[in-house]
């Protein structure tokens, strides 16, 4: 019985596949006030927007076999986000079809300020709620 138990634990340890454990943002555009983005933390400026790609993370990696990615507005008076078109379609001279799967086309973000506060966006993978991202609008001066 011992050896069972023992090969049902070496058996479980080998059937070990991808853990998210966060976004990593690939600033696609430069806005011209200052922007930072991180995995848990934006702040930007009022009026401002950049387009950013969202990369599910597993530890240092990126995910092999990635989730679906949507981020929601908590609240869209302070900052807003909507998909962006393509990331191909930010490079300079690309023009032509993409073979892609649907699911990678469709990581690239525009985040931006409405109003100065503070709010969040909602990290939702393959349905599912993964937290927030802390976004910090500030005031135009």
């Amino acid at each position: 019985m011992n050896r069972s138990l023992l090969l049902l634990f070496a058996l479980a340890g080998t059937a070990c596949g991808e853990e998210y454990t966060h976004l990593r943002f690939d600033e696609l555009t430069q806005p011209p006030l200052p922007v930072s983005i991180s995995r848990r933390s934006i702040t930007l400026y009022e009026g401002t927007a950049i387009a950013a790609r969202a990369v599910p993370m597993d530890g240092d990696d990126p995910m092999e076999e990635p989730p679906e990615v949507q981020l929601r507005a908590c609240d869209g008076e302070v900052a807003g986000v909507a998909r962006a078109p393509d990331d191909r379609a930010w490079h300079e001279g690309f023009a032509g079809e993409d073979d892609r799967p649907p699911e990678e086309k469709a990581r690239s973000f525009v985040i931006w300020g409405a109003n100065a506060g503070r709010s969040c966006l909602r990290v939702v993978l393959d349905g599912q709620d993964h937290g927030s991202i802390t976004v910090s609008v500030l005031p135009h001066e």
